[in-house]
């Protein structure tokens, strides 16, 4: 039974041999990950906590203002 060979690449920064898919280099660590993958971890992030921020903001604001308008018709009602 032959064993199934891997296709390898050379490591760019220490030069040994890892699997061609390899993401990281296991001798010296290297992350492989392009910048672009990189950014869009970081926009994916971003958007994330922004949004869970915006979120509460925005019903915070609509709750003030159905504050202020019941406020305004009990004020309105004890003048008349």
């Amino acid at each position: 039974m032959e064993a199934k060979k891997l296709e390898v690449k050379k490591c760019p920064y220490c030069k040994e041999e890892i699997i061609k898919t390899a993401t990281v280099c296991k001798h010296c660590h290297t992350d492989f990950c392009s910048i672009d993958d990189k950014r869009k971890i970081l926009h994916f992030i971003w958007f994330s906590i922004r949004y869970l921020l915006i979120i509460p903001a925005v019903i915070a604001c609509i709750l003030l203002v159905l504050y202020a308008i019941t406020l305004g018709a009990r004020l309105c009602k004890s003048y008349f």
